[in-house]
């Protein structure tokens, strides 16, 4: 099931009949809604995006339309259930993050010149789509990756932090240690 299928049937499934059966009192707002759901990119991004207009949620929104366009039930709670699965795991990653390690000691750095510049030293990786359902060895090979490709894009060098040493990596209350060229120290 693709948002593309109810783009191209927009005029057949924005009518006053699915509107009244969805509870909107003003055709106007169903409208409203309903182009703001064909406007996303995916039906797991209408479903993140959190719709709510006083009448429906972004998912009984989602379940009415897919209903009046005649997708079976196993169709809709797939799609549910696989929506469901992708926000599980990217919350695996939700508070992981690495962190550039420079060896940094204080001399006579501004403290807010250093507060300002403290978000170039860790690199988030919650909402990173390049790292969900991956095994370890997989995750391990992307996490390198973005490793090497963030030292060449700094040269080795992060500014007022000094020389790249190394990489922690975060990752369920577990630190895994790379260095400047992707590879893993034991």
């Amino acid at each position: 099931m693709h948002i593309q299928y109810f783009k191209q049937n927009a005029n057949l499934l924005c009518g006053e009949e699915l509107s009244r059966q969805l509870g909107y009192h003003s055709q106007k707002k169903f409208t409203q809604a309903f182009n703001q759901f064909i406007q996303s990119s995916s039906i797991n991004s209408w479903l993140a995006r959190g719709h709510y207009d006083l009448v429906s949620n972004a998912q009984t929104f989602f379940v009415a339309v897919a209903q009046f366009a005649g997708f079976s039930q196993e169709a809709i709670d797939a799609q549910l259930n696989n929506f469901e699965t992708l926000q599980k795991e990217k919350a695996k990653f939700k508070d992981s993050f690495i962190f550039v390690n420079t060896h940094f000691t204080r001399a006579n750095e501004p403290i807010f010149a250093l507060a300002g510049c403290e978000k170039l030293r860790r690199i988030q990786l919650h909402g990173n789509q390049r790292l969900l359902f991956k095994n370890q060895a997989e995750l391990l090979a992307e996490l390198s990756h973005i490793i090497v490709g963030h030292y060449h894009q700094y040269q080795g060098i992060m500014g007022i932090w000094g020389k790249i040493h190394d990489y922690h990596v975060h990752l369920d209350n577990e630190v895994v240690i790379f260095d400047a060229k992707g590879r893993v120290r034991v």
